[in-house]
């Protein structure tokens, strides 16, 4: 994709996940989904720990949706990226997931366009090899 060009040219996908909850329901997920967004901002954060985060047990798939894409962004936020997709992987909600990736084109549009001159370039994924142009 040029840059310039909007990301809009797809047809959304359809937002498969109905939130009904009672009150008290609501509350109580509410609550537990803040403590784990919580933690997953923890500096001492592990992969393993917020693949954890992510999965809680007797939960909702629904807000389940809702941790991995949370989880996903913390996963990348820490260079984790294959985890990150990983996870979003298993969100089972289409528009979620066309969210994340076209969020995710942009994110990594940004990243190869940032540029010091031409002759320095900023490296922003020291996790693929170094790539040089000449001109």
């Amino acid at each position: 994709m040029k840059k310039g060009e909007h990301y809009f040219a797809l047809a959304p996908e359809a937002n498969t996940d109905v939130l009904r909850f009672t009150k008290a329901e609501s509350d109580t997920f509410f609550v537990e989904m803040s403590k784990r967004m919580d933690r997953m901002t923890n500096m001492l954060l592990t992969q393993r720990k917020l693949e954890q985060l992510a999965h809680p047990e007797n939960f909702p798939k629904e807000l389940r949706n809702w941790l991995l894409v949370v989880a996903a962004d913390c996963a990348r936020r820490h260079r984790w990226i294959n985890l990150s997709y990983e996870l979003m992987a298993e969100c089972s909600n289409p528009a979620l997931r066309q969210l994340w990736d076209r969020w995710l084109a942009r994110w990594w549009q940004a990243r190869e366009e940032e540029t010091v001159s031409p002759e320095a370039v900023i490296y922003a994924q020291p996790w693929l090899p170094l790539r040089l142009n000449p001109a």
